[in-house]
């Protein structure tokens, strides 16, 4: 990915840096040794003081090369969420609840930044580092170099040997986690409609089991991973012990100089070191694979949605002098509870619809699965997403100011100042309010800035969801005056029906069906 490629380059100069740092050690140290069993102390005082000076100015050169590369990959790994988190506000990412999107945009997202920003620099150091050592050591003795390489490839046997069941072990993990996640949220914004159905104890008894699924899977990823932890070291221990036992006996019986042990033991180890960062390679991309399809997945549903009829949420091109929204038997389920099934009907340009019914009949589910927010588990939709403009419920609770936020959404184009004054004048928000963060905000002030931002943004389709919760008699006044003006189609969905308002259609649902 273009986004890393900067870390990638940086990091495996840093690694191979380090590489030949700790080879220039491993020589002057074996120098060193040559100049003290010559006792030839004038040069070993003469090497002692180079030595030093190298040392000292190689450990600066790490010491703010590390600096330099965690600023990289931090700025690098800031830019990749920030492009995760536009792709879904803009649609082309499609994430179904706010439990995909904490795992999506934590767990995968940490791991595919990990598998660039670390496991590809490594891989190349280790690559690099396993054919330089080799050739050194087979210039150095052919031999023990060959041995040392065919017991360093020994590392990898173990990981091909359980990849399959490892790499299944981690998306069992990373479902359940989600599942749960995803419950968890959903039953918190559903509370009122699990109340309606008297579901909660159903909820928290599924919870629980769900809760169970996630804890088992992950204490059998926690084995896993011990598994994988036990057999490395063991297999690394023999081969590090049995390389010394190795080159001792090349010392009595094969020929091999005491003063070249030093630059071997280091040669050996970068090797094993190599290997290992190849091992660590493949670990880590057999969980970049089951992260990156995720977000794949993701992505290619949302694309695919206009091809797949009868599975829910699919958001279809309109043709020309069609409704600017269809529905067609829509439905939508809570576990295994119905919120609503087989919901019909079309708006058409300049039409105003109201969508009514008790809390917890599912009005504000039904206008979050038409907008794409939620997933639909049959029928179909029928809208051009970029032109319609909405106002949800739950008015965002944020530390932003009313400027910061009005100031964003100009410098996207979202609308122009001139109309938002206008609906925020007409709802009687004040610069003085504006100035404040929304968390200084009460309830109806939230709703008139949000209502505002919805008109002022326009399309040929405006949602509502009840848009006079915590309104005063005024801000109503003014709110039924503006949707009886808008030029486009409203759709509304309310508790109510007593809207003075002159509907063309009005839907009423009542339970899962609509009436």
């Amino acid at each position: 990915m273009k986004l890393f490629k900067k870390s990638c380059l940086f990091g495996a100069l840093y690694h191979i840096f380090l590489f030949l740092f700790s080879v220039f050690c491993g020589y002057f140290v074996s120098l060193l040794l040559d100049s003290g069993m010559e006792k030839d102390m004038r040069d070993a005082v003469k090497l002692s003081v180079y030595f030093m000076v190298v040392f000292l100015l190689g450990l600066s050169l790490i010491y703010f090369g590390r600096r330099k590369l965690g600023k990289v990959l931090r700025a690098e790994r800031q830019l990749f969420r920030e492009k995760l988190y536009r792709d879904m506000i803009e649609r082309r990412l499609g994430v179904d609840s706010v439990g995909e999107m904490d795992v999506r945009f934590s767990n995968d997202a940490d791991t595919v930044a990990e598998y660039y920003q670390e496991a590809i620099p490594s891989m190349v150091e280790g690559a690099g580092i396993m054919v330089s050592v080799t050739i050194l050591l087979c210039h150095t003795h052919f031999i023990l170099g060959l041995l040392f390489l065919g017991l360093g490839l020994l590392q990898i046997l173990p990981s091909i040997v359980y990849e399959k069941w490892a790499k299944e072990i981690y998306e069992q993990t990373d479902d359940a986690e989600e599942n749960y996640d995803s419950w968890l949220v959903q039953g918190c914004e559903g509370i009122t409609t699990l109340k309606a159905y008297s579901r909660e104890e159903w909820f928290a008894e599924k919870l629980s089991e769900i809760s169970d699924g996630m804890v088992k899977v992950g204490f059998r990823a926690e084995q896993t991973g011990a598994v994988e932890t036990i057999v490395f070291q063991f297999v690394d221990g023999i081969l590090r012990y049995g390389s010394y036992v190795i080159m001792g006996l090349f010392v009595l019986y094969g020929g091999l100089a005491v003063s070249d042990t030093p630059v071997l033991i280091v040669l050996g180890s970068f090797l094993f070191s190599s290997v290992e960062h190849l091992l660590v390679g493949l670990q880590k991309r057999f969980e970049f694979q089951v992260a990156n399809g995720h977000l794949e997945e993701v992505g290619v549903g949302l694309s695919c949605r206009k091809e797949r009829k009868g599975q829910g949420n699919m958001h279809e091109s309109k043709p020309e002098n069609s409704p600017v929204l269809e529905v067609s038997g829509l439905s939508k389920k809570f576990g295994d509870k119905s919120i609503f099934s087989d919901i019909s009907f079309a708006v058409h340009r300049g039409e105003r619809v109201l969508v009514c019914g008790a809390n917890g009949s599912g009005k504000s589910t039904l206008l979050r699965v038409i907008l794409g927010l939620l997933p639909a588990d049959g029928g179909s939709i029928v809208a051009d997403l970029q032109d319609i403009s909405f106002a949800l419920q739950e008015e965002a609770d944020l530390e932003l100011s009313g400027n910061g936020i009005a100031g964003d959404l100009i410098e996207e184009k979202v609308f122009e100042w001139e109309s938002f004054k206008k609906y925020l004048d007409g709802f009687h928000i004040t610069q003085e309010i504006l100035e404040k963060p929304l968390c200084e905000w009460s309830m109806g002030e939230r709703k008139k800035f949000f209502l505002s931002a919805a008109f002022a943004r326009g399309g040929e389709l405006i949602l509502l969801d009840e848009p006079t919760n915590h309104l005063d008699a005024e801000a109503l006044e003014y709110l039924y005056d503006q949707i009886a003006d808008y030029p486009g189609a409203v759709l509304a969905v309310s508790h109510k029906a007593d809207f003075p308002v002159k509907w063309q259609q009005v839907i009423s649902l009542e339970g899962d069906e609509p009436a």
